[in-house]
């Protein structure tokens, strides 16, 4: 489903879960359910992965507020709409609280 590609919670693990002392771990209960700003972070990041990758061959890029800022802001925003538009269901919610057991 929309923001279920494996890349996003092997992202999530790596940074956030991977060891007893990493984030999602040590404060568990800020991170269930997932952040959502963190999932917008996440999504920025593998942006970034695929903008070095845009010209064929591999380019570094920079990952820097100036370059991202934009993109973040825009996941940001389309995370919180696709939680409106799914209404009591919550899905954006769902998908979060999912994120975080997945995580631990």
């Amino acid at each position: 489903g929309l923001y279920e590609a494996d890349i996003i919670q092997a992202v999530i693990n790596q940074v956030f879960y991977k060891s007893s002392e990493d984030d999602g771990v040590v404060h568990s209960g800020i991170y269930d359910p997932f952040p959502v700003p963190g999932l917008a972070l996440v999504l920025t990041v593998i942006q970034c992965a695929i903008d070095e990758w845009s010209t064929g061959p591999f380019q570094r890029v920079t990952f820097s507020e100036e370059a991202y800022s934009s993109t973040y802001n825009q996941h940001l925003q389309e995370l919180w709409a696709f939680e409106k538009e799914s209404g009591d269901d919550e899905a954006l919610t769902d998908l979060c609280t999912e994120i975080a057991r997945r995580g631990r």
